[in-house]
């Protein structure tokens, strides 16, 4: 695999949309309704990005994962979004196919060194469905902190745990990173 990472702006959100749809897709089966997965996941997807896109954050940033010229993931991340938590990683998405090859860890250090720009003293944090196991290694495998837990409407109906993972700031996630073994 030859990775490369390049910045997200709003033209691409059709291509984030997809993405999107294809990891949910897969990652959320047994968690969101099977039924609305298969059937309105995809506009609901295109409608959040393009909503996005239209009403883009200003210090918002995104981060896609390439593999030559195939996108398999992105990462996405809004400073400011809560002020006691700080950064917000929005989405992180590995596309199924390519997890576990290093994609992901490369995605949140590439996310590290922007945020060490953008909001260099803000914590990091974002939120996990608890049943979500192989997220949940990944970030704990990454040095994240579980923080909270709530219950938080799914789509397609019901609730569900979600919990926040915490990081004091970027460049204590970029020294967890240079630390870590591998991906999971």
């Amino acid at each position: 695999m030859s990775l490369q990472i390049r910045d997200v702006n709003p033209s691409d959100t059709p291509l984030l949309a997809h993405l999107h749809t294809l990891s949910w897709s897969s990652a959320y089966r047994g968690i969101i309704p099977d039924a609305w997965l298969d059937e309105e996941l995809a506009a609901d997807r295109a409608a959040f990005w393009q909503a996005r896109a239209e009403a883009w954050p200003s210090r918002a940033f995104g981060l896609l994962a390439l593999d030559g010229e195939q996108p398999i993931g992105f990462i996405f991340a809004l400073p400011d979004a809560d002020p006691p938590w700080g950064t917000l990683i929005d989405n992180r998405h590995v596309l199924p196919g390519f997890k576990r090859q290093g994609t992901g860890r490369q995605l949140l250090a590439h996310f590290a060194d922007r945020a060490l720009l953008v909001a260099p003293t803000e914590p990091v944090h974002l939120w996990v469905y608890e049943e979500n196991h192989p997220a949940r290694r990944f970030y704990d495998a990454m040095g994240g902190h579980p923080a909270e837990r709530i219950l938080a409407p799914l789509h397609g109906g019901g609730e569900a745990p979600i919990v926040r993972y915490t990081w004091s700031s970027p460049s204590t996630i970029q020294t967890l990173i240079r630390h870590s073994v591998k991906d999971f």
